[in-house]
Parts: C-alpha cells; sequence; structure tokens
C-alpha cells in the first residue's frame, strides 16, 4: 500500500529501551529488541526506515488506506492486512510497535465492521503462533523498502487468524446455546425484557441465535402458560405480556362477588 523506497536509512544502532519512549516516535535509529533469559534476542522484525521520514511516512499509511477505503479498490480485509504490515515496517515508535499494530488491527476491524475481537483475544491468537506471526512478517517485509514485497504471506496469517477467531467464538457461542432448553430460555428472558407490548420481530431481534420455528414453540409455551397473549393475527400482531395480578385474577383467586 505505501511501500516505497526509502533513501534515509542512517546507520544502525543498538541501544537500551528507554523508559519512556512508547508513544512517541523515535529519536534516532535501532534494531528492534527483546530481552529473554537475561539475554537479548533479535526479533525477525523488519529493518525500519530512518527517524526523520516515520512521521512522514505515517501520514502518508493513513492517507493512502482512506483513500483506498473510499474509492472501494480492494477487499477492507486486505487493505487493513497491508495497513498493519506497512505500520509494523516503518515501526514508529522506539518499542510496543507489535502490541501498537494489533490495537489498529482491532480497530480498523470494528470499523469494517467485524466485532468478534469483542469477545474472543486477538492478541492471544497471535500470542499462540507467534512463531507463524514473525515467519509471516518476515517474509512479506522482505524488499518493503522497495516496494517489491510479497503480501500473500502476511495477507494469508492475517486472514487466517481472523478465520480462527471467528471459529472459536462459533464453538463457544454452539456450546452456550446448545444444551438442552437453552434457546428457549432465551426466549423466555427477550419477553421478560420487552415492553409489555412487543411484535415477534421484536423478539427475532433479541434472539438472533434462535431460528423461527424455535421461537414460535416458545412462544406458544409462554401462551399456553398464560404468561402471554397474542392481540392479532400473523407475524406483525401484537403480543402482550400478561402481569402476576392479571394471571392471579384470570384464574378466579382474587374474585370477591359471584359465587
Amino acid at each position: 500500500m505505501l511501500a516505497e523506497e526509502d533513501d534515509g536509512r542512517g546507520d544502525r544502532i543498538e541501544g537500551e529501551r528507554p523508559s519512556r519512549g512508547r508513544g512517541r516516535y523515535r529519536s534516532r535509529y535501532r534494531i528492534p529488541s527483546r530481552w529473554q533469559g537475561g539475554r537479548r534476542k533479535e526479533h525477525p522484525t523488519p529493518i525500519p526506515i530512518s527517524t526523520l521520514a516515520a512521521p512522514e511516512f505515517m501520514e502518508k499509511l493513513c492517507a493512502h488506506y482512506a483513500r483506498a477505503l473510499d474509492e472501494r479498490k480492494a477487499e477492507p480485509l486486505l487493505l487493513i492486512a497491508s495497513f498493519v504490515l506497512d505500520f509494523e515496517c516503518v515501526h514508529p515508535f522506539w518499542d510496543g510497535n507489535g502490541r501498537m499494530g494489533r490495537l489498529l488491527t482491532l480497530l480498523l476491524l470494528y470499523q469494517a465492521g467485524h466485532e468478534v475481537g469483542r469477545y474472543i483475544s486477538l492478541e492471544r491468537t497471535v500470542e499462540e503462533s507467534k512463531e507463524t506471526y514473525y515467519e509471516a512478517l518476515q517474509r512479506s517485509s522482505q524488499h518493503w523498502h522497495e516496494a517489491g514485497h510479497d503480501l500473500g504471506p502476511w495477507w494469508g496469517y492475517f486472514l487466517g487468524t481472523l478465520i480462527a477467531a471467528y471459529k472459536d467464538f462459533e464453538d463457544r457461542v454452539g456450546s452456550v446455546t446448545s444444551a438442552r432448553g437453552a434457546k428457549r430460555e432465551m426466549v423466555q428472558n427477550a419477553v421478560h425484557r420487552l415492553p409489555s407490548q412487543f411484535r415477534l420481530s421484536e423478539v427475532q431481534h433479541a434472539c438472533p441465535g434462535v431460528s423461527y420455528p424455535t421461537l414460535k414453540r416458545a412462544l406458544a409455551e409462554l401462551r399456553r402458560a398464560k404468561r402471554i397473549r397474542c392481540l392479532g393475527k400473523g407475524r406483525d400482531a401484537v403480543w402482550e405480556r400478561i402481569s402476576v395480578r392479571d394471571r392471579h385474577r384470570r384464574s378466579g383467586g382474587g374474585r370477591v362477588e359471584g359465587g
């Protein structure tokens, strides 16, 4: 999306991580590293661009991404993956670029209508496949500075991670709703939360995982139990929740006259 030839890479130096470096653009050039087991191990991360060029590259990246979305030049998921790769290649901050890239991934996915990250930790998904993550990042960042890189490995990893998250979410939802009577209970709870008068469409909206026949059976059970009544006919009919006092009166428990 952004890659272009970078002529100002500067001298590479290794330095200790500054204590207040997170969230600020780099003030000098360095190779990203980490500490592990008392020894520093180099990440197979891309060679960052020059310090002076980082702010300008970030402005270009955001502008190119917004324009590509507006013009609908490509699938949004591929644009998001490309944006994140470019961000990691620019590597604008002293520290936390990987974490920031994953936060940006969440934000851009939310904006594109993919909200699985609200329920499944994408951070954990990446952590569980970090070797594949670094391998894909390294392969797709090669020749990035000359705009000769291959997006394929990174796209494959990015989409695979997203599919894995959706699969995890599907499995979790299935384990909750597959229990006997779980969907019927979901409908009952929805009816209890809705206003006293409601329509079938409102119950469907409150129970997205419940099929229409199941929903109809659950409402029929509530009707037989005299907890709701139908005030019309057809799918657009108004239903009404019967209060405890009304049920008691209808059963004859509150009568004082008669005989």
